[in-house]
């Protein structure tokens, strides 16, 4: 086999294998990061609660799917059949402490607004708050509890 090919199959396996380290490797940091804060693995469904401050009725009751945690940044969706479904976006932080942005569709109660977990260490229930816009651009929001289906 001529050397130039040899040479040039030898430069292309090489370019390809560091480009994989790279993105397992900054995988693997994540991880490693993440189980030195203590987290245990947030990935699946979660039933969630939602109540407005004032109100010890559950307000709302959903599905959120966490779906995959990439370095710090979590990515999921809250499905809901009656409102709609909505995208839900957040950051790990230390202390077991979950930031969620969640924006809604036009037939949901509240448009836009954030979320604030604590995750107790079995990963098994989250406790916080909510807050959002709604359409009638008012504030509303109250206390959230989530737990884990899956």
């Amino acid at each position: 086999m001529d050397t130039n090919l040899v040479s040039a199959f030898t430069g292309a396996a090489a370019t390809i294998m560091a480009a994989a380290l790279t993105v397992y490797g900054n995988n693997l940091r994540s991880l490693v990061k993440r189980k030195e804060l203590g987290y245990p693995n947030i990935v699946g469904h979660w039933r969630a609660y939602w109540y407005l401050d004032g109100f010890t009725d559950v307000y709302l009751e959903d599905t959120v799917v966490i779906n995959r945690i990439k370095g710090m940044d979590i990515y999921g969706e809250g499905i809901n059949p009656v409102n709609g479904n909505y995208p839900i976006n957040g950051k790990l932080s230390k202390n077991l402490i979950l930031n969620f942005i969640y924006e809604s569709g036009k037939n949901y109660i509240s448009l836009s607004g954030v979320i604030i977990l604590k995750i107790d260490p079995l990963g098994t229930e989250c406790n916080g708050r909510w807050y959002g816009y709604t359409k009638e651009d008012k504030v509303t929001g109250g206390k959230v509890v989530w737990k884990k289906l899956s």
